[in-house]
């Protein structure tokens, strides 16, 4: 029985698909049941076996229910470079081997799961997690923020904390400020800056902000009575990217709230006390709607991740399960070429690298951090190197 990946991939590939998902529905049997083969090469039959099981569960998998995501392109030898992911809405707890016999060359098991050992998975079914940076925010008032200890510190604090809990993002925080004018904002010494940032970091994307207006305002009322006093929350947020350190978006977000006093002492910031004061609920409004562009300007941009090391065909990436990356997913691998830099025609400041898609790469090894991978296809002149990228170019 022909694999059922090997097949959604022949049928995507077949239709001259660029970019897409297949969704594969969920049995409803009370327990499953797969095959699974591996070839048996150098690595004995213990390697064979547990390549084999390792089958049978992604088979497994498809039948419970899982999408299959693709994206292609083309390396500069014409070669179509394809990546792909298998993501699976619930993964096994425990597999049973049924059976397990060799014929000929290829090592074969068969396996079961009930239905009651399926469990959630972080990771299983969610794009993959982009490491993000950010730094303290720029309070431009300060006089406006007599009530607030370390606000500068406690926003962006909070936003990577509810960027966290989206399952979309890896976060980290530095307590020093990322950008200190934004009147510097597309500069060269600013995206320098925020390469070094991100090198230092191990970031691929970072976030700075300012906090622009908290002031208060007194409107409606009789005659100077009875006067509604609104403050005003705003902040002007940046994404860069750590790679080129261009800015890849810029928002502006506000919100007027009633807020008849100032925030009470111990009712610290970011606490459950503090969101339900009037202008902690403001605060609240807005610091979600961060949240939100953040997540959407991170969607349309591609995960990478570099090499770290590189033995002979197998590769090593500074990202793993932490980042949703799985055994059997594909990535495409982007050699840099560092002596061609693009320069600006006007002032000749640097703006970039230029990449080439070379290889692909299949996850074979998962460790929290990191992942290894064997490359597809032999190089003769590309070969990869520390430093180089590899990519998943999510579909639209």
């Amino acid at each position: 029985m022909m694999n059922m990946l090997a097949l959604a991939r022949r049928l995507i590939c077949g239709a001259g698909v660029m970019a897409m998902f297949m969704t594969i529905p969920q049995a409803a049997a009370a327990s499953i049941e797969a095959r699974g083969i591996a070839p048996i090469e150098s690595g004995g039959l213990e390697l064979a076996r547990l390549a084999a099981i390792r089958d049978a569960t992604q088979q497994a998998e498809l039948q419970a229910g899982s999408q299959l995501e693709v994206a292609e392109t083309t390396a500069k030898t014409g070669t179509p470079l394809q990546s792909s992911r298998l993501r699976a809405k619930q993964n096994f707890g425990e597999i049973t081997v049924l059976r397990e016999w060799v014929e000929g060359d290829m090592f074969h098991v068969l396996i079961r799961a009930d239905e009651k050992s399926l469990r959630d998975q972080v990771g299983v079914g969610r794009a993959y997690r982009k490491k993000v940076v950010a730094g303290q925010f720029i309070l431009s008032k300060p006089l406006q923020a007599p009530d607030f200890e370390d606000l500068w510190n406690g926003v962006p604090r909070e936003l990577m904390r509810r960027l966290e809990n989206s399952g979309q993002v890896l976060p980290r925080l530095i307590q020093r400020p990322v950008l200190t004018d934004v009147l510097q904002i597309n500069t060269e010494p600013l995206r320098k800056s925020m390469q070094q940032v991100a090198e230092q970091s191990d970031a691929q994307f970072i976030i700075s902000g300012m906090i622009v207006d908290m002031g208060s305002a007194a409107e409606g009322g009789y005659f100077g009575y009875l006067q509604d006093v609104k403050r005003r929350f705003e902040v002007e947020l940046f994404i860069h990217d750590g790679m080129t350190g261009a800015m890849v978006s810029h928002h502006r977000l506000d919100k007027w709230g009633i807020a008849k006093s100032q925030v009470e002492p111990g009712k610290p910031f970011g606490s459950a006390a503090f969101y339900m004061t009037d202008y902690g609920k403001v605060i609240n409004d807005v610091i979600n709607d961060m949240v939100n562009v953040v997540l959407a300007d991170l969607s349309r941009l591609p995960f990478s991740a570099k090499v770290v090391r590189v033995n002979g065909n197998k590769i090593f990436l500074d990202a793993g399960s932490t980042s949703s990356i799985g055994v059997g997913d594909k990535l495409v691998v982007y050699q840099l070429q560092p002596g061609w830099g693009i320069s600006a025609l006007q002032n000749g400041a640097d703006i970039g690298v230029p990449e080439t898609p070379i290889t692909t790469v299949l996850i074979t090894q998962v460790q929290p951090l990191f992942a290894t991978g064997e490359l597809q296809t032999e190089l003769k002149n590309n070969k990869v190197r520390i430093g180089d990228l590899v990519r998943f170019e999510a579909p639209r």
